[in-house]
């Protein structure tokens, strides 16, 4: 886990020729709900969107975005992004 989206960026940096030889050419950068950062793998730019859903959907993520990884490192912005979606009181789904 990181505190910030540049330290993640940082670790991606740092492992992106290994990720690479290994075939995995997409990761997702998740803000979790405390604040802490982490980076998940990805085969596949449909994968890392799965994956971006399922932490915001099912784990309550406040965000995800995905990226491109190249050999020598993240692209330099997301290609896909997803936020959490606010709740207002008086809304059906209001608890």
């Amino acid at each position: 886990m990181a505190a910030s989206i540049k330290e993640v960026l940082a670790q991606v940096q740092e492992h992106a020729r290994a990720c690479h030889g290994w075939g995995l050419r997409f990761w997702v950068a998740v803000e979790c709900k405390g604040g802490e950062w982490i980076a998940l793998h990805a085969e596949s730019a449909e994968h890392a969107k799965i994956l971006a859903k399922a932490w915001v959907g099912q784990f309550k993520a406040r965000g995800a975005s995905c990226w491109k990884l190249y050999e020598h490192g993240p692209a330099a912005s997301p290609f896909w992004a997803v936020y959490e979606q606010p709740v207002w009181a008086g809304s059906e789904s209001y608890e």
